[in-house]
């Protein structure tokens, strides 16, 4: 089975998160249980058959699933900044707080503003839905926050140095706020609780459906530093894909980003969004067909007058965890790459390392293939 990863991994290396218990277990799925409820005479075709009706059975489920059901596809794009496609762009996790991991129960994070994007392949050809499926997890946040800190105290420690604009121009774009009256409002002074990550817990995907259920960890956390100043432990700030524009195909529907500031609105704010936000920092879009070599998709920052685009975007949009590669022959050579340096920041250009995990290795692969042909 993973015989396909073995020229990757002698060219570039073990992809970071690569486990090989995936394949492990595929021998109980396809052997132990299978050999159980056989009556053991003439076990092989019974085994076969009885795998061959279990992925039927499944396979018919999500599909109804997807007819009957709440649906995968129910995320709304955000409209309140343009990602600039890569090809338009010049060629120039440790322990966090116990307050995240045991501040006692979780919740569900309900999507507040969905959109039918079609579950069974709507706006799309059938020949595209047979070959695409548009993840939809479950998010689960802390009920309590990890800390409340001021405006002006999460700038700068998160490293979220135009918070207070893309929170403003998301309140007036996205959440109906009067573009006027928020002009007033000082973001620096305003109390928001923080949280230091959430999870997102993925649904079998609908033509692999004896995968393992997959869980992200998205995770925020500011660099610690000693008394004089110094930092002791590097900040961690994942990286994401949300929901951006839903009339595309396949991975271009998905923009990528850094998640920087988990957080929610002051309390007399949040009649015009209840819920929990992220402050992120974008790349551009993938390129339109991944690298005939490696088959990965490439990306850039995405820049907006000099400095990095940012944008403040409901939790909901986040689909996937992902694992952007630097492409280090690009990095600056004053650059020190030591434990300390921020490769996400001063590495120009990147790959889409679908070989991180097996769940979206099957994602992007099946859809490159589909492109491809």
């Amino acid at each position: 089975m993973i015989l396909h990863y073995l020229w990757s991994i002698w060219q570039f290396g073990t992809p970071n998160g690569y486990n090989t218990k995936s394949p492990e277990n595929l021998h109980i799925i396809f052997a132990k249980e299978p050999w159980k409820k056989s009556n053991k005479k003439d076990p092989l075709e019974q085994m076969c058959k009885l795998i061959q009706r279990q992925e039927a059975v499944q396979i018919q489920r999500a599909h109804l699933g997807q007819l009957h059901g709440p649906g995968f596809f129910s995320r709304k794009a955000p409209t309140i900044f343009n990602v600039p496609d890569q090809d338009s762009v010049d060629d120039s996790k440790n322990e966090d707080d116990e307050a995240d991991e045991h501040s006692g129960s979780w919740e569900d994070v309900d999507n507040a503003e969905p959109k039918e994007l079609g579950g069974n392949g709507v706006g799309k050809s059938t020949e595209e839905s047979d070959y695409t499926y548009y993840p939809n997890p479950r998010l689960k946040v802390a009920r309590t926050p990890t800390k409340t800190l001021h405006g002006s105290k999460i700038i700068k420690e998160y490293q979220a140095t135009n918070l207070t604009k893309a929170l403003k121009r998301a309140l007036s774009s996205r959440f109906g706020a009067n573009k006027s009256s928020i002009q007033a409002f000082d973001f620096y002074n305003f109390d928001f609780s923080v949280w230091h990550q959430f999870c997102l817990y993925h649904h079998p995907l609908s033509f692999a459906p004896h995968e393992d259920k997959k869980r992200d960890v998205v995770w925020v956390q500011p660099a610690k530093r000693d008394n004089e100043g110094n930092i002791i432990q590097p900040g961690v700030g994942d990286t994401v894909l949300f929901l951006y524009a839903p009339g595309k195909f396949g991975i271009h529907c998905y923009c990528a980003a850094r998640v920087r500031v988990i957080f929610t609105l002051p309390a007399h704010l949040r009649c015009f969004y209840p819920h929990h936000l992220a402050y992120v920092k974008l790349f551009t879009g993938f390129n339109a067909v991944p690298d005939s070599l490696h088959g990965l998709h490439t990306l850039l920052h995405a820049t907006q007058d000099g400095g990095r685009l940012t944008a403040v975007i409901p939790i909901t949009d986040i689909v996937l965890a992902c694992h952007l590669a630097p492409q280090y022959k690009h990095v600056p050579s004053g650059i020190k790459l030591d434990c300390f340096a921020n490769l996400l920041s001063v590495a120009p250009r990147f790959f889409l390392n679908h070989y991180a995990s097996h769940f979206i290795f099957l994602l992007v692969s099946t859809v490159n293939m589909f492109i491809l042909q």
